[in-house]
This record gives structure tokens, sequence and C-alpha cells, in this order.
């Protein structure tokens, strides 16, 4: 009689060689994340690559993800328990979302530069390569009539000179003085130096003669040829479901209704008999506060929402402690930002800021928020491409790897919610 392979013994065996084949495909997928994405694994001492921006190169990852995918495919998801199936369905869509959006590369990916995108490079010496390789690119969306609309390219100039002044800026200026002082001295370093400057001149020559000019007059994604089905694309890849635009659009229009009437009964609670929009702008103005008033505010948050209060709504979870720093950044008017422990509260004196924001800001971006969610991910024992999660650039969506967004900003979002739960909005102002 033959022995059936799915007794207990031998199910057992293949689950545990199932497992291991899972973990060897992550550990691979990392791998080939770190090599073709130099400069988002900073601590990995990947700055030796280049970042290559060519159809050569996207058709090649392509390829390598797909192969990746049909070693994924192979394995039996039922052998596995119920979080090692989890593992694997995740794994699984990670890759098949980059291959399958490689469909689409003809579109945004063509276009590297616009008003939330500027140079990127791993160092000096690879920066004049890439700007030629993203030319190239632009290129081909100007002979396929698929580049950005011209309110995309708002700013660029000013945000590009800003990039390559990041990058220029420690070899020439005299606040550097030993820097600038070597630089000079290593012939090599001031080769570098001189390639980089004519690499950006030549891109913002060719941006304003070549590129703006050709830029799309129609708005909308529905203006060029197949349009509406990248947008389809573009909204599976954020939404990760199948809805229609139609569908996500309603969906939108009725959550801008029900927050609108949580608002006007707070408006009603207040008296005020005016419509939503002068509401608002009141608020706003009787709330206005400094960049210094913001940043104290802010301080003074984060020592109260300290590890006894979150233990109310949280399991207690080991965590660095969050740093705070003031930034004036001019390109992105945001009040704040978090990345690897640091909490960056935004002090540039243009930006219209309120007392009521300072709250639910910290709760976003720090904890019980982003820093709280990427704690999180490096306190379990998770594969390291998702405890990296990082996204190859907002123009090449739908060709990208996943960065699930309803995760990551649905967790901020609920962490300004749980504002309420700990008691942090007393007032109805501040609700």
């Amino acid at each position: 009689m033959k022995k059936n392979k799915y007794v207990k013994g031998d199910y057992n065996t293949f689950s545990v060689s199932a497992v291991k084949r899972i973990r060897n495909l992550e550990e691979q997928l990392y791998n080939h994340l770190k090599e073709e994405y130099p400069g988002a694994y900073v601590n990995e001492d990947q700055f030796h690559l280049r970042q290559s921006f060519t159809l050569q190169t996207y058709k090649r990852r392509k390829n390598l993800n797909k192969e990746l995918l049909s070693e994924i495919n192979k394995l039996n998801l039922e052998s596995l328990a119920s979080e090692d199936k989890i593992n694997l369905r995740i794994l699984r869509d990670y890759v098949k979302t980059f291959v399958r959006g490689h469909r689409w590369v003809m579109y945004g990916a063509l276009n590297p530069f616009n008003n939330l995108e500027g140079i990127y490079s791993t160092d000096l010496e690879h920066l004049p390569v890439q700007i030629y390789e993203q030319v190239s690119l632009m290129r081909k969306a100007i002979r396929l009539k698929r580049t950005n609309h011209l309110s995309s390219m708002v700013n660029v100039i000013e945000r590009l000179q800003n990039d390559m002044n990041l990058h220029l800026s420690p070899f020439l200026s005299r606040n550097n003085s030993s820097i600038a002082q070597r630089s000079f001295q290593d012939k090599g370093i001031l080769r570098q130096v001189q390639m980089a400057y004519e690499a950006f001149v030549e891109l913002k020559s060719f941006l304003v003669n070549e590129y703006i000019p050709a830029t799309r007059k129609a708005t909308g994604l529905h203006s060029m040829r197949n349009g509406i089905g990248y947008y389809k694309a573009c909204l599976k890849f954020h939404t990760t479901s199948d809805m229609s635009p139609d569908e996500a659009h309603v969906t939108g229009l009725d959550e801008v209704e029900r927050i609108a009437k949580q608002i006007n009964k707070i408006k009603n609670q207040l008296n005020f008999n005016t419509d939503l929009t002068t509401f608002v702008k009141h608020v706003q103005y009787h709330t206005t506060i400094t960049p210094d008033q913001q940043f104290l505010m802010v301080r003074d948050v984060l020592e109260t929402v300290n590890d006894t209060l979150l233990d109310t709504v949280f399991y207690k979870l080991q965590k660095p402690k969050v740093t705070l720093l003031p930034i004036v950044d001019g390109k992105d008017l945001s009040l704040g930002s978090y990345r690897s422990n640091v909490f960056y509260i935004n002090v540039n004196p243009s930006i219209n800021r309120s007392s009521l924001l300072t709250i639910p800001l910290v709760l976003h971006e720090a904890n019980p928020g982003h820093h709280f969610q990427n704690s999180y991910a490096f306190s379990r024992n998770l594969p390291r491409y998702r405890q990296n999660i990082f996204h190859t650039g907002l123009h090449t969506v739908p060709f990208s790897y996943p960065t699930y967004t309803a995760y990551i900003e649905g967790w901020a979002l609920y962490a300004e919610y749980l504002g309420s739960e700990m008691g942090l909005y007393s007032t109805v102002y501040d609700k």
C-alpha cells in the first residue's frame, strides 16, 4: 500500500522544509533589493553600488522577480502553519505586484522628476550617469506623449537646484573647510564635482528647452493613450483592491461627508452660525502659533505620551526613544515627518500652523504612530524586507514594490484617533 505523503510525520517534515525555503526566498529578495536600490539601505554599506535608471535595467529587474515568483508559487500554502501562510502570502503579493506593474513601465516610470521628487543619488561619483539615464527616459516620455502635466513640474528647477546644492556644498562651502580643502587638493574629487555640475547644467537646459514645453496640455491620466487603464493599475497598487475609480471617488465623498457632519456638530456646540468653511478658517486663525511655540508644544506632548500612558492602549513594547529634531525644509511644506527613530519638525516660518494640529501630529509621527509602528516591526522576527519598507519612487507606480499605504498611514491615522481614548483631546476645539 502506497504511503500517504500527508500523514503526520511526512506533513511536518514537508512543512519544516517549506518554511526554510520561505526564509531563503525572503533573504534572496532582501539581497536583491539592497543591490538594486542601494540608496534605500544606507546602513548596509551599499554606497559602492549605483542605482540604474534604464529600460534595460527595469526589464532585468522584472525578470529576476518573475523567476523569484516562480519559486514562490511552487510552495504549497496548505502545508504551512497559520503565521507561515501569512508570510508566504505577503511575499508572493510583494513580488507579484512588482512583476505585474512592469506592464506600465512606459508611463510614470519614464518621468523621474516632479514637484515631489528630485535628484536621487547615493554619492557624487554616480550622480552624472544617473542624470543622463533619467534624461534619456524623459526623452522617451516626450516621444510617446506620456510626459507629466505642467502642474507636476512647478518649482522643479528650484527643487533640483536645492538638491544639487546639498550634494556639492560639502565640497565647496567655507563652513566645511576641511572637506573643501581636501576636494581641491584631490584632483579626482575635483573632477567629480565638475562632472556633477556639468550634468546638472545639461539637465536644467533639457527641462527648460525640451521637457517642460512638451508637458501634457490636458489634465488627468485619461488624456494619455490607455490612460484609464494606467489609472486603474495605480489605484489597485495603492488600495490593493479591485475597486473601480468611481467606487473610490464615491468612498472619498462619503468620508468627506461623514467628517463634515462631525465638524458641524462641534460648530453647533460652540454656537457658530456660519458655514463650515468659515468656521474652519476661524479656528485656524484663532489658534495660529509660531514655529518655536509648536516645537515646544510637540516636546511637551512627547513627554505626556509616555510608556505608562501607551500601556493603557497597547501591550508593552520595548522601543528606542524617538529623537526630536527641528529642520527648515522649504521643499516639503508638511509640518513634520518620521524616519529611523527621528521625528523631524519643520520649523519653516512660511508654513501656517495651528496649535490644534500639535497633538495629532505627535500621535501620527511618533508614539503610537510611525515610530511605534517601526519599533514593532523590528521587535518582531519579521523578514528584513518587511522591516525596511521603502518606495522605488512615486513616479514608478505601479511598477514598484508595494508599500501598503493603508497599513502604514492607516496605522498613523488610528494613532491620532487613540488620542481620544488616552484623554488627550480635552476640549471641544481639540476634538
